[in-house]
């Protein structure tokens, strides 16, 4: 069943299919959607020429299953065919588009070692430029999807399209972090643009179905009292267990929650027991995604002969395998943020604020503002939102100098996702801000303190007490995931 080869898209950056409302990364299982392996990205010219000759099987496949769903025989909704008209319609000028810019460079239009329909087919040594192809589907995905018809066509054609648009946008944002073209520049922007908000349109069509629901037609989770997209969309609550406990940070990983915990790092799917994703496990405190890898801080697990303070360490395998980077045995990090080469870090131990601009190797010391929380600008890494307790401050310059937002509430965590920040007062309430922390608006309630927050888009994830509540629909409603968690 496709449920099967979504569970087994997995890698550096997951594309697991396992909730129709937060879908993205690449594959790396030997069935399911086709990969190449994340190398070192070149900046310039090398990373433009990547992108494009990896874009260009990416639309391809975006176009071929967009036919699908014009075809006759698919009987699809006019929900479903116009999207395949607008996608159609979007991605075949930007495949010409790149075409002529490969010509124009002098490169194959198809990369090296690549099959026919242009995917990369040597994933252990073929040196991609630091691009993955990320959320393609493979040819029995392709199959069962052309055999599906009506509302099930319409579930599978959703669902792989998410994963697939995720895709897109994750290799266009990393392309913006090393090109120089300004037409590159231009057209990656557009890719992330109009997919995320294709992806916003899609989760709707979608409503409150899980995967499953959506590629084998199976009733999954439920509803909560409070109504029920996010309940739905996420399954049923699970118990915690006694494995592990006392959760300090949370993060989205496609539909999967990760909880980094004084227990090590854990995946949550939709409707499941959490499992250890960490060979050799150690006290997470501070976690954060950073395009293909992620990155943490904390002190060592039990029987592990490393010093107290980890400093900053990072995993290229989903957080399976950690390599340190700098500052091991003088900063425990409590909070990360990262976009690009731009990571900021508030040290436990005095609060200074750290700022690198090489991926972490190097930092800069910018003062102890008592920070609580930060998030960073996806699109702008001189833009940060810090908490602090005498309400959220604002910096234009990187976190060198702050300033009150005037007129903002008191507010403890905060993360930012697309062109909003989401953040969570002391009491529970849940705010946004489109106008990048200049003014707030709220939508929700959590019901109680918060402990953790993680968002991605419209996916909200908040640790309240022992139990971790997750909304899809910004924040306005939430139902519990995980019940039972140890202190």
């Amino acid at each position: 069943m496709l449920v099967q080869a979504r569970r087994r898209l997995t890698g550096v950056a997951a594309v697991a299919v396992a909730a129709a409302l937060l879908l993205s990364g690449c594959a790396s299982g030997d069935h399911g959607a086709s990969t190449a392996e994340t190398a070192t990205f070149e900046p310039g010219r090398a990373g433009d020429v990547a992108f494009a000759q990896l874009m260009i099987p990416h639309h391809e496949q975006a176009v071929e299953m967009a036919e699908l769903a014009l075809a006759a025989d698919a009987d699809a909704s006019g929900d479903v065919r116009a999207l395949a008209t607008a996608i159609q319609a979007a991605q075949d000028p930007e495949i010409a588009l790149m075409t002529q810019w490969l010509t124009q460079w002098g490169e194959p239009v198809a990369m090296p070692g690549s099959d026919e329909s242009g995917v990369p087919d040597d994933h252990s040594g073929h040196d991609m430029g630091g691009m993955s192809m990320a959320g393609m589907m493979s040819a029995e995905d392709m199959g069962e999807l052309g055999e599906a018809t009506g509302t099930d066509f319409d579930r599978m054609w959703l669902a792989m399209m998410i994963a697939h648009h995720e895709g897109a946008v994750d290799m266009a944002e990393q392309v913006l972090t090393t090109t120089e073209d300004p037409a590159v520049r231009t057209l990656a922007e557009e890719i992330v643009a109009a997919q995320q908000a294709e992806i916003a349109t899609m989760r709707g069509l979608l409503g409150g179905e899980t995967t499953s629901d959506a590629t084998e037609g199976a009733g999954a989770g439920g509803a909560s009292g409070d109504g029920g997209p996010a309940a739905g969309a996420q399954g049923p609550p699970v118990a915690a267990g006694d494995d592990w406990g006392h959760v300090h940070n949370l993060a989205w990983d496609g539909g999967a929650l990760l909880l980094g915990t004084h227990d090590g790092l854990w995946r949550q799917e939709p409707g499941q027991a959490a499992t250890l994703v960490s060979e050799q496990p150690f006290d997470v405190m501070g976690l954060a995604r950073n395009g293909s890898r992620w990155l943490a801080s904390g002190h060592p697990g039990p029987g592990q002969d490393l010093p107290a303070d980890l400093g900053l360490r990072a995993s290229t395998d989903g957080g399976r395998t950690w390599a340190a980077v700098s500052l091991e045995g003088d900063v425990d990090f409590h909070r990360l943020v990262a976009v690009g080469d731009v990571v900021l870090g508030v040290s436990a131990h005095d609060n200074v604020l750290l700022r690198s601009e090489d991926g972490g190797a190097s930092w800069a010391d910018l003062g102890a503002i008592g920070v609580f929380d930060l998030a960073v600008d996806p699109a702008d890494p001189s833009v940060v939102v810090a908490t602090t307790q005498d309400g959220p401050r604002r910096s234009t310059d990187g976190g060198w100098t702050w300033e009150p937002i005037s007129g903002a509430p008191l507010i403890a965590f905060v993360a930012w996702s697309g062109d909003t920040l989401t953040g969570v007062d002391p009491e529970g309430g849940v705010l946004r801000s489109t106008d990048s922390g200049r003014t707030w608006s709220p939508v929700g309630e959590v019901g109680g303190q918060p402990g953790a927050l993680a968002v991605d888009v419209d996916t909200v994830a908040v640790l309240v007490g022992d139990t971790v509540v997750t909304s899809t629909d910004g924040g306005v409603t939430f139902a519990p995931r995980i019940t039972g968690i140890g202190g």
